[in-house]
């Protein structure tokens, strides 16, 4: 580890892990930690404002770095770099952080942080010219996270300190945008800033218009496999309804695993009281696991996947479908890759047949799939899926964001497919009649999607979203009468926001 003190972003001092001093860098902090990486380019590198290197508890940022595609960033305040306005252009759970936990996200601050030099060696200087510390560690981020590197806010400083935090201009922020976003979003974000903050940002926005895009191939290191067995249980959740063939299949994919499951937890749901289970094969055959089988006849996948979760005392816990099909070794493979990362959360791929694996590289998730995740048992256990998103659209999402809150990464993977059969009954088999579907205004969003994003999504980002719904709907629509259309669309708005307030408390 190489440490960078710095006073606003100027280099004051440079340490070796033991404590020695090497004096012949100088200058700013850009150009110094390029500098130092190219001569250190096996080694991690730290930095940290002169001023706040007594309240620094390093250990936390060292035994953070479990691996070279890890990128942590500490700040005394929940004051960002970028202005907020930078949430009206995108969506993503990585900006509303919880700063009481180590929370994933691209937003970077110069008071500390670290990095390893393999990352920073990977950029050509040049991309950084004119710029101040605070913004290139931004820029990195808001690059590298995409294609594989691993961000984090961390709360490691030892007390509450007041100290004085560099803020971007609009300028910068248009800067910022027009780099690491599509063009059309410095647009966007112009007419946000001028609807809702009242701001004419014309010539901040015109200075940016010249500006490339950022472009650079981030290769992640590679991480070497386990050389021994994994000993670790797993316990398989599966809620199911109506599937009684597919279900079939799917447990004699996990009969097959090399990494057998201690139990599978199934909760089988249908709504006819007199009814009776479809899975006589659960007792008639013989599984080298146990089963745990639960008929019930209330239907939810909510409900069904918290009454599997109460069931589960394994090392992990397998979220699984009751619609989806697998290698021998799915088991074995998420829990080598688990422990390579470091985490505690892993979302595998899940594509239809004919479909195109999108994502070809393992990197931090921003959902989570409640029928292709793997999630320590502990952990999955502190938390229940939300009945409130039940017959709708979005509890597992929620989950994860439960889980990020918590202070757990979610791991996407290529390497580990499951195939979804997408079973051709579909997911809701009995027809379920929402409260607001016989009202005269329909809400739009639903309001399981507006319960979503009022509840994980900060003030900005939701107004982002209503005007890109809004946009969206103006352009499939293109009505004749304007002011009508905006008067509609604002009573649908509102009207979801009030079932989303109704649908919480149930």
């Amino acid at each position: 580890m190489i440490t960078l003190y710095h006073t606003k972003g100027r280099l004051d001092a440079v340490l070796t892990q033991d404590g020695k001093s090497i004096d012949s860098y100088k200058g700013d902090m850009v150009a110094v930690i390029f500098e130092i990486a190219r001569a250190y380019p096996s080694s991690f590198l730290m930095w940290c404002d002169s001023s706040l290197k007594d309240h620094l508890d390093i250990s936390k940022i060292t035994q953070s770095l479990v691996h070279k595609n890890i990128m942590i960033s500490c700040g005394v305040s929940e004051k960002q770099y970028l202005p907020e306005a930078i949430h009206y252009v995108e969506e993503s759970p990585f900006l509303k952080i919880n700063t009481a936990v180590k929370y994933p996200t691209w937003q970077m601050h110069a008071q500390a942080g670290a990095v390893h030099a393999q990352v920073i060696n990977q950029f050509d200087i040049k991309e950084f010219q004119n710029e101040s510390f605070e913004y290139a560690l931004n820029s990195i981020a808001k690059v590298c996270q995409s294609q594989g590197l691993f961000c984090y806010q961390l709360p490691v400083f030892k007390e509450e300190i007041a100290s004085v935090k560099e803020k971007a201009s609009c300028t910068q922020l248009y800067r910022f945008v027009k780099q690491h976003y599509k063009s059309q979003w410095v647009f966007f974000l112009f007419i946000t800033q001028l609807l809702y903050d009242k701001k004419f940002t014309l010539l901040s926005m015109l200075s940016c218009l010249g500006v490339a895009k950022k472009q650079i191939d981030f290769i992640p290191v590679q991480l070497e496999p386990e050389t021994k067995k994994n000993k670790t249980t797993v316990d398989v959740i599966i809620p199911t309804m109506g599937r009684s063939n597919y279900l079939y299949d799917v447990l004699k994919d996990f009969a097959k695993q090399t990494h057998l499951p201690e139990k599978i937890i199934i909760v089988e749901q249908n709504p006819e009281p007199d009814s009776t289970t479809d899975l006589d094969f659960i007792t008639t055959e013989t599984w080298p696991f146990k089963i745990e089988h639960s008929f019930i006849h209330e239907t939810g996948a909510c409900n069904a996947r918290n009454l599997a979760l109460a069931q589960t005392t394994a090392d992990w816990v397998f979220f699984a479908d009751d619609d989806n099909r697998f290698e021998s070794d799915i088991i074995e493979k998420s829990l080598d890759i688990l422990n390579r990362f470091g985490m505690q959360v892993l979302t595998t791929s899940y594509l239809q047949k004919g479909e195109n694996k999108v994502f070809t590289i393992p990197k931090q998730w921003s959902t989570f799939g409640s029928g292709n995740s793997f999630v320590k048992g502990t952990l999955s256990r502190k938390f229940n899926f939300n009945t409130s998103y039940e017959h709708g659209y979005g509890e597992d999402a929620d989950y994860g964001m439960q889980l990020r809150n918590a202070g757990a990464d979610i791991l996407y993977h290529p390497g580990v497919d499951l195939l979804h059969l997408k079973a051709p009954v579909g997911r809701f088999r009995q027809k379920i009649v929402q409260p607001w579907e016989s009202e005269e205004v329909i809400p739009k969003p639903s309001p399981t999607v507006m319960l979503y994003r009022l509840k994980h999504s900060t003030l900005t980002q939701l107004k982002g979203y209503k005007l890109r719904l809004f946009l969206r709907q103006l352009n499939q629509k293109k009505p004749l009468h304007l002011f009508r259309f905006v008067k509609h669309f604002k009573k649908r708005w509102n009207n979801a926001v009030k079932w989303a307030k109704v649908i919480d408390k149930r």
